[in-house]
């Protein structure tokens, strides 16, 4: 979950304006709304989302659009649902792995585009197996 996705989106939209506000610290914007910080943290941070009764309130502190946020919020918990949907699905590897590539595509591209030219990922985790870092590729 660490990794950059689609569905972070919506934390970095709300982080953002937030730094813009020159607000440092996610307590000022908790007390605001009228939750706890740990809850705006995990907004930010796109582990979690709030309830969508709040997006009025979080619009009005973090003064943003009703309905742009409204609508980077419904992208990314969309996104967000499928990539769990995914995940827990028990299909094959290959199936889940097309799956994978459809639902975030746009990070696959990328790092494919930037990967191209390398050595298959199969291949690089070879270099590893048997405890052996410095086996040759």
């Amino acid at each position: 979950m660490n990794d950059p996705k689609e569905y972070t989106l919506f934390g970095e939209t709300l982080r953002l304006a937030r730094v813009k506000l020159g607000l440092p610290s996610v307590r000022s914007m908790a007390e605001a709304i009228g939750v706890k910080y740990d809850q705006v943290f995990s907004w930010e941070a796109g582990t979690k989302f709030p309830l969508e009764e709040v997006l009025p309130k979080i619009a009005e502190v973090y003064k943003l659009d009703l309905v742009e946020i409204t609508a980077v919020y419904k992208s990314s918990k969309g996104v967000r649902e499928r990539y769990k949907n995914v995940r827990k699905n028990p299909l094959s590897r290959k199936s889940r792995a097309i799956d994978v590539v459809e639902v975030s595509g746009s990070v696959v591209a990328e790092i494919s585009s930037v990967t191209k030219g390398y050595l298959p990922l199969k291949n690089a985790y070879g270099a590893y197996k048997g405890g052996n870092r410095y086996k040759k590729w």
